[in-house]
């Protein structure tokens, strides 16, 4: 009974310790939230969407890369630009940027080099993209070895090999990321530009712009004062406590989501397939937890089933929802379905379309819109949002698509 009573003891010591030091941790957090209203408000999120590649990320980079940009900076932003890459035999004496040329997203050229920025945030890679870029350029008789591909992303994943087709053996491409390069790149025109306030500003917000998208958005301060609470009695040993248990509580969010999410949907009167369908073992795994979700069927359409496929995604990817056509199809036909409806992202492969989840949820990198996943309400108003907003998809598609009954 002694020894009983001891480990009840210790055990409520343990809880009150650990209830204790979560306490403070939110206390810095409340702080840091509370002194910074200001970051809050972005005037580039209030124009465009955050992840709007084409209209807001490669046009605000394509600009600070311009020599001749308003910024009044000429050539040094760029230089920053190429030092942070470590590409050094671009010389900027005759430079030229070029946005959406023949739909590459950034081009910079001179007269013996060229750069091509291929720039995806969340956009699925097309067949053969890269390789097409490669060819228009290199048509402009610009040699291998004077060609430049760099592959921009959030977190610097590769492209798809359907992307790179013949460059997958011919030449390298150059993986950069919004989390790292653009990042340290920024802070240094940041303080290339301590003298133009205005200037300075704006590449500030856009700075927190691209924390945000990235998960960044802890300052180094904030940072250290949770530091310096771990070294306080016993509770570094506390927080290994929580780290062990992280990816177990990771894991229970993740399905219940995909839980509450397939309730949702078979009570509108679907069947969610067993093909592709998301699992614990699944999630756990270290290729299927990319692959999986839920798939179910929405129509038919020449004989084959259309199907809805709301899909996990990548590593560096937001989960996604489309329409794919079971069977064999011809990539031409599959075109002509994809102009019929309203992408506002480039679809490829089996893919006709689709859109992402919004907020943007990314379980992989367990983003801050999936850890609000653990508030029941939250969670469930998200889904409702999301699949009305699906709904209406599917609407769009057989009014559009759907033009032959079997």
């Amino acid at each position: 009974m002694k020894k009983s009573n001891e480990i009840l003891i210790y055990m409520n010591a343990y809880e009150n310790d650990m209830n204790w030091l979560l306490e403070k941790i939110g206390e810095i957090n409340q702080k840091y939230t509370d002194s910074t209203p200001t970051n809050k408000f972005n005037i580039f999120s209030i124009l465009r969407k955050s992840h709007d590649e084409v209209n807001l990320h490669s046009r605000f980079i394509g600009e600070i890369l311009d020599k001749e940009g308003v910024h009044g900076q000429k050539a040094k932003f760029a230089k920053l630009f190429l030092e942070t890459l470590n590409i050094d035999d671009f010389l900027l004496e005759n430079y030229k940027t070029k946005r959406e040329y023949k739909n590459i997203d950034l081009l910079l050229t001179n007269n013996k080099k060229a750069i091509i920025i291929e720039n995806k945030i969340w956009a699925k890679d097309q067949e053969a993209q890269l390789e097409r870029y490669y060819d228009i350029i290199k048509s402009e008789n610009y040699s291998d070895k004077d060609i430049h591909i760099i592959y921009l992303t959030p977190f610097g994943k590769e492209p798809a090999e359907s992307s790179l087709g013949k460059l997958k053996d011919k030449m390298e491409v150059k993986l950069i990321s919004y989390d790292k390069h653009i990042t340290d790149w920024l802070e240094k025109c940041i303080n290339l530009s301590l003298e133009t306030p205005s200037i300075k500003e704006i590449l500030i917000q856009y700075l927190n712009l691209i924390k945000e998208l990235t998960g960044n958005t802890m300052s180094d301060k904030h940072k250290n004062e949770i530091i310096e609470l771990l070294f306080i009695q016993d509770n570094m040993s506390l927080a290994r406590k929580i780290v062990e248990s992280w990816d177990d509580a990771k894991l229970k969010v993740e399905l219940i989501f995909w839980n509450d999410l397939s309730i949702v949907i078979e009570r509108d009167g679907y069947k969610i397939l067993e093909e592709k369908k998301y699992s614990e073992e699944k999630l756990k795994g270290t290729k299927d937890r990319f692959l999986c979700g839920i798939m179910f069927e929405i129509g038919k359409l020449k004989g084959n089933s259309i199907c809805m496929y709301i899909e996990r995604g990548e590593d560096a990817d937001n989960t996604y929802y489309g329409i794919q056509i079971m069977g064999d199809q011809n990539e031409n036909e599959l075109n002509k379905f994809r102009q019929k409806i309203n992408n506002t992202h480039e679809w490829g492969g089996e893919w006709v379309g689709g859109e992402y989840l919004e907020p943007y949820i990314n379980f992989e990198q367990f983003t801050g819109e999936v850890l609000k996943f653990s508030n029941e309400e939250y969670r469930r108003n998200y889904i409702s949002k999301n699949w009305e907003t699906m709904k209406k998809y599917i609407e769009q598609f057989k009014n559009h698509v759907i033009d032959e009954k079997d």
